[in-house]
């Protein structure tokens, strides 16, 4: 009986069928031996059972940089008045906030990654034949990286767009990161 690789899923999305990565990954791997295949990620979407029941789910933490600052911008706002704030945002506020958002995306894409021992015990008891990753942008492709090194194995990338083509080109962090991005 011919068995399937052993395969470690790493990405954003776990299985699911609520939205487009879940759901090509739930397409893709129906049908695979549930013992040979499992998954890292990182969302807080709840993974289905049907397909595979062998899931990491990366503390959001693994990320400081990107922890910090969403704690940080969620905390803020509070008005401590009580009264209600009046916000019109115009034009150029927007595209300053939106220039903001990108520059901050590109700092926690580009920022380090920390693994907690627990994950590479898991792998390591999960023993992959090969890691396969959506990518979707830097911080994705450093992960993959990362245990693909870490473990020895080789990645099957999955590109699921143009995304290489379209990320980091509105000149975040003053032209860096897409330069950055185009090194690795």
């Amino acid at each position: 009986m011919k068995r399937n690789p052993r395969v470690l899923i790493v990405s954003l999305d776990p299985f699911n069928w609520g939205n487009a990565t879940g759901i090509t990954l739930s397409n893709l791997f129906k049908g695979w031996d549930k013992d040979a295949i499992a998954q890292v990620y990182m969302s807080n979407v709840e993974p289905e059972k049907d397909v595979c029941t062998n899931y990491f789910k990366l503390s959001p933490k693994t990320v400081p940089f990107d922890y910090y600052v969403r704690k940080f911008l969620s905390s803020g706002g509070n008005n401590v008045s009580g009264a209600p704030a009046a916000v019109t945002l115009t034009a150029n506020d927007r595209s300053l906030k939106n220039k903001l958002h990108l520059n901050f995306r590109a700092l926690a894409d580009f920022s380090p990654i920390f693994f907690s021992k627990d994950l590479f015990r898991w792998i390591k008891e999960f023993n992959p034949d090969v890691i396969y990753c959506t990518l979707g942008n830097a911080r994705m492709l450093d992960m993959a990286t990362s245990i693909a090194t870490a473990i020895k194995k080789p990645i099957v990338p999955h590109f699921m767009d143009d995304w290489p083509a379209t990320l980091y080109t509105q000149q975040e962090l003053f032209g860096f990161a897409r330069k950055i991005f185009d090194r690795r």
